[in-house]
This record gives C-alpha cells, sequence and structure tokens, in this order.
C-alpha cells in the first residue's frame, strides 16, 4: 500500500506538520497503544482535526493509509545520528534554494520545483510556509551555514549566516 509514492509524499508532510508529542501519541494509536485522557488533552489538535478518530471506543488513525505509512516510519532515534533528516518536498526546497544562492526564488517557482501535482491539487500559501518553516528550523538544528530569508510578498531566499 504505501509504495504509491503520492500516498507517501502526502503522509509525509502531515506527519512533518506535527509536534514532537503529535507524533509519539499518533504513532501509538498506530501501534494499538493505550494512549491517557492527559495525552489526549496535550494532543486535541489530532482529534479535532480528524487524524485520530474516537468512534465507540475505538481510537484509530483515520487513514488505513497512513497508519501503514506510520507503522513502516523509521524509529527517530536512528534518524538523528549527526544529520537532520529532510522529507522529500524539504530535501527539493533546500536543492531549489541552494541553486539560487543568494538569490530570490519566487514563491510561484517553488510552487511548481517542489509540488509538480500543483496544477491538479493547488498549493496554499500555508503549505509553502510550513514547509520553509520545517527546513529553517532543521538548517538551525544541525548548525547549519545557511538561513533561509523572506523576502516580503515575493518568495524566499537561502543566504549564508553572518557570524
Amino acid at each position: 500500500m504505501v509504495s504509491d509514492e503520492r500516498i507517501k509524499l502526502e503522509s509525509e508532510e502531515l506527519w512533518e506538520s506535527l509536534t514532537k508529542e503529535e507524533k509519539r501519541v499518533l504513532l501509538h494509536v498506530a501501534k494499538k497503544r493505550h494512549i491517557s485522557a492527559e495525552e489526549k488533552l496535550h494532543t486535541i489538535y489530532l482529534w479535532e482535526t480528524g487524524i485520530i478518530t474516537d468512534l465507540q471506543g475505538s481510537v484509530r488513525v483515520f487513514s488505513p493509509l497512513l497508519e501503514e505509512y506510520l507503522l513502516h516510519l523509521e524509529p527517530e532515534e536512528s534518524m538523528s545520528h549527526g544529520n537532520i533528516h529532510l522529507t522529500r518536498k524539504e530535501h527539493m526546497l533546500f536543492m531549489l534554494l541552494e541553486s539560487h544562492l543568494g538569490e530570490i526564488c519566487e514563491r510561484e517557482e517553488i510552487v511548481e520545483r517542489v509540488w509538480p501535482e500543483y496544477k491538479e491539487f493547488g498549493v496554499s500559501d500555508w503549505a509553502i510556509d510550513r514547509l520553509v518553516a520545517r527546513v529553517r528550523v532543521k538548517l538551525r538544528e544541525q548548525k547549519s551555514k545557511y538561513e533561509i530569508v523572506t523576502i516580503r510578498t515575493r518568495g524566499y531566499k537561502l543566504s549564508t549566516v553572518k557570524e
């Protein structure tokens, strides 16, 4: 099931948009582990958005396809030995910005290159901003020499961090 590229990309995007606590709880649900009332309270977003459903006492991930993706994730510890894991779209964005180092990448170009399926589904400004925010965090976490600079109303550019 998880071999479908679109399902993997969409599952990955959803996964990366969650907090660490939300990820932990979502994995517990996928693995049929108990979720305490306190854990639910701290991750209520998952229930309010329908990512996790609670029907007649049966707590489940809303989609069997997402659940299958979650069950095949690498454990976080194995992904964090020195390198920061970038999702496919995060990597595509970084490579695009790096290929235009110091130059503005317009939002439209980012959409065309990172979301080739955009003509069929469209891409919101929120999706672009969230992707950029995730890459920024990961660059900071690995103490990269690069930073992403916002160019208001136009797009973004990658530049070297001033020391």
